[in-house]
């Protein structure tokens, strides 16, 4: 399924990973994993556990980046790992970040091995702008990129390719939900033609077609940018609610602790 939406990019990248994770739109002022005593309820990984589902969240880089650990950690998820948590499950660093590949290839082994229905959050960054994270060898397209747009076709290739592997990896019928914080900001090369920002948000289930279950799939507003992500979140919170997977009680103090 394949929608083309506005994002919520005003105060920096955690703007998205909040509304997604919340349902609620970031103020635009502030950093919102930033407002102390913010009421995290009826949150994404809240809506999980209550579905019997296990929430785990993953990020490639360190929990206080856009401060971002103390807010998960109030917002229902049954594990946190961040970079600082990864490298102690021995996994390999690049400039003190998890790259893509490592992260995606983590999670799909611990989706292989999973005893109860689960639902990870990862946010990667290998191929996130300025586009100068990616090791030399991995550089397929140009080895060694003259200018910005080169750089970036080999952070698009670096993780085309690393999406493939991860969903290959992952068990048959596995939802996977994609999305951008913002557009990669490089100027001359597939550029939309229409002003404002535009990201994609694309849900896929490992052996379905869902295009031919998208009903809105011809409709013009799909790919104008009309949608925004409050409009994308709401979509997936409220099939979320609708689906009951077992009982399940919340992970408690005596699981151990949330990292």
């Amino acid at each position: 399924m394949c929608y083309v939406i506005r994002p919520v990019h005003q105060t920096g990248t955690s703007d998205a990973d909040f509304t997604l994770l919340t349902g609620s739109m970031a103020n635009g002022r502030i950093a919102p994993f930033k407002i102390k005593d913010f009421p995290y309820r009826d949150t994404l990984p809240q809506a999980a556990s209550q579905r019997g589902y296990r929430c785990i969240a993953m990020h490639g880089n360190t929990g206080s980046f856009f401060f971002r650990r103390p807010a998960y950690e109030r917002m229902g998820f049954s594990r946190i790992y961040f970079a600082e948590d990864l490298r102690e499950l021995g996994c390999e660093m690049q400039n003190g970040e998890v790259q893509d590949e490592e992260l995606l290839r983590l999670s799909a082994k611990w989706m292989r091995e999973a005893s109860e229905p689960t639902v990870h959050f990862i946010i990667t960054l290998t191929s996130h702008g300025p586009f100068h994270r990616l090791l030399p060898g991995k550089r397929e397209l140009f080895p060694d990129p003259s200018c910005q747009v080169e750089a970036y076709l080999n952070s698009m290739r670096y993780v085309d390719c690393a999406l493939a592997s991860y969903l290959e990896a992952l068990p048959q019928g596995t939802v996977l939900v994609l999305y951008g914080d913002h557009e990669s900001r490089v100027r001359g090369y597939g550029q939309a033609p229409h002003a404002g920002e535009r990201v994609p948000w694309l849900i896929h289930c490992k052996g379905q077609n869902l295009a031919e279950r998208q009903r809105t799939r011809a409709m013009p507003w799909t790919q104008s940018g009309e949608l925004d992500m409050l409009d994308a979140v709401t979509y997936l919170h409220k099939s979320l609610k609708e689906c009951q997977v077992a009982a399940r009680k919340p992970p408690s103090a005596e699981s151990g602790p949330v990292r």
